[in-house]
C-alpha cells in the first residue's frame, strides 16, 4: 500500500500484478480505526478523523447557513432571519430526543447507521421539500409539516421487522404518541 501512495504510484497487488496510479486518479481510504496502520501509511495518507459525537449538529448548523444563504431573492431579510430561527428550533426539537429514542429502543434495517447519515438523510429531504412551490417566500409557517415529513422518513425509514418486533410500527406509535404538533390520522402509519 505504500508504493501507491509514494512517488512511484504504483499498486502491488497479492497476485504480483502492478496497476500504476495516472496523475488525475486519486485513493480515499474509509477505514473504522488505525489499529493495523503503519506509521508509514499513517504519514502518506491524509487523516481526517470524523467523531461521533454530536458531529450533526456541525453538519446541521452549515446547513441551515447555506439553506439561507441561498433563498431566493423574493425572500425578504427578516423572513430569512424567521425561517433560520424556525428551522433551529425545529432541529432543537425534534433531533437530539429522536436520536436517542433510536439508540435506546429500535434496530434499524441497516446496522451501525450512524447519527450523522440519519440527520444528513433528513437535511437532504429538506433540500427538496422547503422549496417556494411548497413554503412560500413570506414566513416559516408551513416548515414544520414538511419537516416533520422529512424527519419521519429519515429516522424511520429504515426500519423493518427484526426478531419479531415491526420497528417501522413501534417507530410510528412512538412518532404519534410523542409528537403531537402535527397530527397524523390514527390508522395506519406515519409513513402512509
Amino acid at each position: 500500500m505504500n508504493s501507491v501512495m509514494d512517488d512511484n504510484r504504483l499498486l502491488t497487488l497479492a497476485s504480483n500484478e502492478r496497476i500504476r496510479l495516472l496523475p488525475h486518479m486519486r485513493m480515499i481510504f474509509e477505514i473504522r480505526d488505525l489499529n493495523y496502520a503503519s506509521p508509514a501509511t499513517v504519514t502518506r495518507a491524509g487523516i481526517l478523523f470524523i467523531s461521533e459525537r454530536a458531529q450533526w449538529k456541525n453538519y446541521v448548523a452549515s446547513w441551515i447557513q447555506n439553506y439561507t444563504e441561498n433563498e431566493p431573492f423574493a425572500v425578504k431579510a427578516d423572513a430569512k432571519a424567521a425561517r433560520k430561527e424556525k428551522l433551529e428550533a425545529l432541529f432543537d426539537k425534534y433531533v437530539e430526543p429522536v436520536l436517542l429514542e433510536l439508540r435506546m429502543n429500535y434496530k434499524h434495517l441497516i446496522p451501525n447507521l450512524l447519527d450523522f447519515g440519519l440527520v444528513q438523510a433528513l437535511c437532504n429531504g429538506l433540500d427538496s421539500l422547503l422549496v417556494v412551490d411548497n413554503v412560500g417566500v413570506k414566513d416559516a409557517e408551513h416548515f414544520e409539516i414538511y419537516f416533520v415529513f422529512a424527519a419521519v422518513w429519515a429516522f424511520g425509514g429504515a426500519m423493518s421487522i427484526t426478531s419479531g418486533t415491526d420497528y417501522r410500527k413501534k417507530f410510528s406509535q412512538y412518532w404519534k404518541d410523542t409528537w403531537k404538533s402535527v397530527k397524523f390520522p390514527h390508522r395506519g402509519e406515519v409513513f402512509d
